[in-house]
């Protein structure tokens, strides 16, 4: 009966930290070449996202597109432009603001099932970066809950049937 409350226990205290799970992400890595952004390629992971209940007065927003054309999720956001820069010589701090008008740099937005596109806006224009059918997901990190589950229950029986 006690290995019984432990297993019992064991699994409402797995059921209850499923949402802190990471979810399906995408992180893009994107280019801004003198007021042009576009997204050079897309690695997809198990992760967490930015909320962005505060986004930045921006001319820029991105969407993720699903394959009836619904939008999935939109976020504005801004090109990181400003470089803020400090150092040393051991007598004297330096510093100061860089501003780039060419850069490479990183945007994370949640992945879904059925997304078709990203599409990125900026004043009137778009551009569109096709994504490819996704089949991964959260299927590993399910399996690997199962299984430690499944390993638990063995065991407890197995020092059950045990004279």
């Amino acid at each position: 009966m006690k290995q019984f409350i432990i297993i019992l226990l064991l699994i409402i205290a797995v059921s209850k930290t499923v949402p802190a799970l990471p979810s399906s992400i995408s992180i893009l890595q994107m280019n801004y070449d003198r007021g042009d952004v576009k997204v050079i390629e897309r690695f997809s992971s198990a992760g967490y996202y930015p909320e962005r209940r505060i986004q930045p007065d921006s001319n820029y927003t991105i969407f993720v597109v699903s394959e009836t054309d619904e939008v999935l999720y939109s976020a504005r956001f801004s090109p990181p432009v400003k470089e803020y820069l400090d150092g040393s010589n051991g007598v004297k701090n330096y510093g100061g603001v860089r501003f780039s008008d060419a850069f490479n740099f990183s945007l994370i937005v949640p992945s879904f099932y059925n997304e078709r596109e990203i599409v990125i806006s900026e004043g009137g224009r778009k551009t569109v970066f096709e994504l490819g059918k996704k089949t991964e997901g959260l299927f590993a990190v399910w399996l690997v809950v199962i299984a430690l589950s499944a390993a638990v229950i063995a065991v407890a029986v197995r020092k059950k049937l045990k004279p």
